[in-house]
């Protein structure tokens, strides 16, 4: 495969352009001298620097601040959590405890989880059992996760060292994504310095926010004074810094073949997400590395998801031959050949093929497949004969709504809307925005979106549909007692099983109030020197990787 040819004085305008300082005290006001990266330059001193292309933008670093997927990829370098996953579907005993020394579990909704007695942040301050309720009860009350608000009752210190946590529910994998979701901080900390957390977190992990440029890079420094000191005892995501690794150096590069570029050309040793078109420089299509690479594939355990605007007096409520039309026209096949050349797996569920709930069966059965006749007479039949609102007399105009990151996703459905005779308006939005407009029903009409699981295919399920107190469905706003009832059966560790996880994926698909798309290959990248380390989640997790061998 032949290097990319590039332009020494554009990748140095690329570098230099003017920036916004994430500044000294973390506010995004603060001007700052425009500079390059601080990476290969940065190793002058003697420190062993790790340069990772960051293919998305940041999002908010604050420990309560919405999911975004630029978040996660550093929340799991700086943040330690009570306890994390490094396998797929575990159950919380079986989890890798990082805060937590003991977790005793009391009844059905209540643990008592112990604390090591020697936590604390970068500035010396101690992490009690009283620091982590407040950041449960913090995130609880943030309303960014609206599964975290559903699951948790309460939250008490018992002492120091020892706290209580209830669940409002036994809804299985509940308490682990508990665990392993709530970012852990000093409540003094957050509180003298809160203006700071959202771009240079003080926090108890073994990496640090030292320095950034927002929209650049994000600097990573190693917390000399890391409180974990029994290095048995600490979490793969620190791996690097027992493998002396000094800096690691998230570069913001979100222009998918400039992040090819400064890895050929050795600016950077790894790239966190290597888009569809690039992956072709670094593998060889029998999936072997090309040399002088280290190639992960791992296949996302966050679908690619549809939802329908159900809220009252939107075009999708009340309209269900509206909504299997839409289902009929889209292709799914044609979206994974277009949208991800190839690369990733139709799906016949909301759910994670991985889960171990869910049923293969259902791969084989007629999940509204691609039919542009069908779908032209549910137009009909929804009211809208040849795709025309008889109202205006032009063609239905829907507003697609979706990650910037996944546009070539929404163009495919986009043109297949468009076949079937409907007006399809694309608004592809950052992090940032897509995190508020996603629940603001005013603002689109189709949302294409990821949604992630933890251990099963209900956990998914509960993320779209698990009704908050106005009686809402959070990713679609349908309000439907049915629907809520067989949720609450396929997800309670009582009653979880075949036939009531067969009941609600069998209720959904037939109401069509979401459509499962895709599960897409993920690809991170690095140097054959590097032994690249995914998150079962997907997300490369740049300290957990293994440098044993890179200089």
């Amino acid at each position: 495969m032949k290097l990319k040819k590039v332009l020494a004085a554009a990748m140095a305008v690329t570098m230099l352009g003017s920036l916004t300082a994430c500044g000294g005290n973390g506010g995004s006001g603060e001007a700052a001298a425009a500079k390059a990266p601080a990476g290969k330059e940065a190793s002058t001193d003697g420190s062993k620097t790790v340069n990772i292309a960051m293919t998305t933008t940041m999002g908010d670093l604050d420990p309560f601040a919405p999911p975004t997927q630029g978040r996660n990829f550093l929340r799991y370098a700086v943040y330690d959590n009570i306890a994390i996953f490094k396998d797929f579907g575990t159950s919380w005993d079986q989890m890798q405890w990082v805060l937590a020394k003991n977790i005793e579990q009391k009844d059905d909704v209540t643990f008592e989880i112990e604390l090591y007695d020697y936590i604390h942040d970068a500035l010396g301050n101690p992490i009690h059992a009283s620091d982590v309720v407040f950041c449960l009860n913090s995130i609880s009350e943030s309303g960014n996760f609206t599964r975290f608000t559903n699951y948790m009752e309460s939250a008490t210190v018992i002492d120091d060292n020892h706290l209580e946590v209830k669940l409002k529910t036994t809804t299985v994998g509940a308490f682990e994504y508990m665990l392993a979701q709530c970012c852990i901080v000093s409540q003094k900390t957050y509180e003298e310095h809160k203006d700071q957390f959202s771009t240079k977190p003080i926090t108890s992990g073994a990496y640090q926010v030292t320095e950034c440029v927002s929209g650049s890079y994000y600097m990573l420094e190693k917390n000399p004074d890391y409180w974990q000191t029994d290095k048995n005892l600490r979490s793969y995501t620190a791996n690097a810094y027992d493998q002396g690794v000094d800096k690691l150096v998230y570069n913001v590069v979100t222009e998918a073949s400039q992040a090819t570029i400064a890895l050929q050309m050795g600016e950077n040793d790894i790239i966190t997400v290597c888009n569809n078109a690039e992956i072709g420089y670094f593998m060889n299509q029998d999936g072997t590395p090309t040399d002088g690479y280290s190639v992960n594939k791992v296949l996302s355990s966050a679908p690619m998801l549809l939802a329908f605007n159900m809220d009252e007096g939107q075009m999708f409520d009340g309209n269900l031959a509206l909504r299997q039309a839409i289902c009929y026209a889209i292709n799914q096949e044609d979206i994974i050949a277009g949208g991800l050349r190839g690369n990733g797996e139709a799906i016949k569920d909301l759910g994670d093929k991985l889960c171990g709930d869910y049923n293969p069966e259902w791969n084989e059965e007629d999940y509204y497949d691609f039919d542009l006749d069908k779908a032209k007479a549910m137009l009909e039949e929804a009211g809208y004969p040849g795709g025309i609102d008889p109202a205006t007399g032009a063609p239905l105009h829907i507003r697609l709504m979706i990650d910037q990151q996944y546009k070539d996703t929404a163009v495919v459905i986009q043109s297949q809307l468009i076949a079937a005779g409907l007006d399809a308006e694309i608004n592809a939005y950052d992090n940032s925005l897509l995190a508020a407009y996603q629940y603001d029903p005013a603002q689109w009409d189709l949302y294409v979106f990821i949604q992630g699981t933890e251990c099963y295919v209900t956990s998914i399920y509960d993320g779209i549909f698990d009704a908050g107190a106005d009686g809402k469905a959070p990713k679609c706003f349908v309000k439907d007692e049915t629907l809520q009832g067989l949720v609450e059966a396929a997800h309670e560790i009582s009653t979880h099983g075949d036939e009531t996880v067969e009941a609600l994926h069998d209720y959904v698909r037939d109401n069509a109030y979401a459509y499962g798309l895709y599960q897409s290959y993920t690809f991170s990248v690095g140097r054959d020197t590097i032994g690249l380390v995914n998150h079962p989640w997907g997300q490369l997790v740049g300290p957990a990787c293994d440098y044993t061998n890179f200089k």
